[in-house]
């Protein structure tokens, strides 16, 4: 079963989660190998998780997303995150891991921030 949409919006891989929820040990394991596989398809170095429609995740999904970002960083990926519900986003801020992670309000904000160039990003 897919856990991960993937498609292209200009020069940018955007990957959207199937599932609205994701708290199996199974589907985490999967998706953290979707994001993983993915990096190799980041040709332009940008991708975009769209977190649209996912409204909850535990805390081993939380590290399979700091798994992919430390793997992305490594590898010279431009990885941003959007349409983050406001219960993940808490989760995000109260880890603090809204310092660790690219976070934008919608795609196409994020999109486009990756053509900004300059100080005012």
């Amino acid at each position: 079963m897919q856990s991960l949409e993937m498609k292209r919006d200009e020069d940018v891989l955007v990957l959207s989660f199937v599932d609205r929820k994701i708290t199996d040990q199974k589907r985490i394991t999967q998706i953290d190998a979707d994001l993983q596989y993915a990096t190799g398809l980041a040709a332009d170095g940008r991708v975009l998780v769209d977190f649209d429609g996912l409204s909850f995740m535990s805390s081993a999904m939380i590290g399979a997303l700091l798994r992919f970002q430390k793997k992305c960083d490594g590898e010279s990926i431009n990885v941003k995150f959007c349409n983050i519900s406001s219960d993940i986003k808490d989760v995000f801020h109260t880890m603090k891991l809204n310092k660790v992670f690219s976070i934008h309000k919608t795609r196409e904000q994020a999109v486009k921030s990756y053509t900004k160039k300059g100080w005012f990003k």
